[in-house]
């Protein structure tokens, strides 16, 4: 097996930092679409407004309806150091987080939200492999999701550079979201390109929607490591599969398409495991890349993703790597814009 900085190297590109896409598309379907056609037609460069025009009738399309919450909240130190602090999922120890500069932070030391007074009990637990997991305890116990509405930020994406603006609450959020326990610390950003007209012209065509929940955390967006790919593992995400869903895509009338890598993470993972679509609440630690192959859809709508990211591995294990990288060098040459707020790529198997 190959090291996993050489196979990373293998997924390397060097990115002009004027094309990282550091604000959404002034309009959510006016961003630009690269199209990678069935066998062996041209690349195609339109705009998402009309995906439409490449779909079917009876082509099914399948999202993740996650919400996002606002859960980076700064927290305080005693000393009046300020810990920013990005809560990923709960658990019996406590929130799981992410913590900068969490070295610092003694054990069991209490971190206040200065605005509410809400005090956090920081624990660190050492797993193998993994290095430490940061965990939070609200003490006393508090209702977590009125919490983060009342005092969290959106959790854009560091690369961003910026700070969260009011405009985030609304656009690092898909419009189809759906409000239940299963939500998550990032946007499905494939997700965010859809406007209710492209929806409603989608359907006019004869365009099926369907809808999984992946709670989007560290399996997403955490860096690799060599335990991942020895262990062919991520980290763990929940998700659910409705069985209106699972009846659909187990009787299709045409080609399945997922929206987001998060959606292709859920769909080949459920059929590995079942040999078919199967309704339910399931857990997933895949790591799919090449020469895995993905038999789950038939085509993908997604960002364009980090350099040596196991997204950008996951999207080459659907279309090829040589195929996606060469991609990668159009986008590029044409400007593009990267990243979670920016374009979007619809392929083709």
């Amino acid at each position: 097996m190959k090291p996993l900085l050489e196979i990373q190297k293998e997924y390397s590109f060097s990115l002009p930092d004027e094309l990282i896409a550091r604000f959404p598309a002034q309009f959510r379907d006016r961003s630009r679409l690269m199209v990678l056609p069935e066998s062996s037609q041209p690349i195609q460069h339109r705009s998402f407004f009309e995906l439409y025009q490449f779909l079917r009738p009876s082509d099914i399309l399948v999202w993740n309806d996650t919400l996002v919450e606002p859960r980076r909240v700064i927290l305080q130190r005693k000393t009046g150091a300020t810990i920013e602090a990005l809560f990923l999922e709960s658990g019996h120890a406590g929130w799981n987080c992410l913590i900068r500069n969490a070295a610092r932070i003694k054990e069991d030391e209490i971190l206040i939200e200065p605005e509410s007074g809400q005090g956090f009990r920081f624990r660190r637990q050492t797993s193998p492999g993994q290095g430490d997991t940061f965990f939070l305890r609200p003490e006393p116990e508090i209702q977590m999701h009125q919490f983060f509405l009342s005092y969290g930020q959106m959790p854009i994406p560091p690369y961003l550079g910026r700070p969260e603006q009011e405009s985030d609450r609304q656009r690092y959020q898909t419009i189809f979201a759906g409000d239940s326990d299963l939500t998550s610390a990032a946007a499905p950003t494939a997700g965010l390109h859809f406007s209710a007209d492209l929806i409603e012209k989608l359907k006019a065509r004869g365009i099926r929607i369907a809808s999984i929940r992946l709670a989007v955390g560290l399996g997403t967006f955490a860096p690799l490591t060599e335990q991942n790919l020895i262990k062919k593992e991520l980290h763990n995400e929940r998700f659910s599969m409705p069985e209106a869903t699972a009846e659909l895509l187990n009787h299709p009338e045409g080609r399945i398409v997922a929206v987001g890598t998060t959606t292709l993470r859920a769909l080949e993972s459920n059929v590995r495991q079942h040999g078919r679509f199967e309704p339910g609440s399931f857990e997933t630690r895949a790591f799919f890349h090449p020469p895995d192959q993905i038999t789950s859809i038939q085509g993908l709508i997604t960002n364009f993703h980090l350099p040596g990211s196991s997204l950008l591995m996951l999207v080459a294990a659907f279309a090829g790597k040589n195929r996606i990288l060469k991609a990668y060098e159009q986008a590029i040459e044409r400007q593009y814009r990267f990243y979670s707020y920016g374009d979007a790529m619809l392929v083709f198997a």
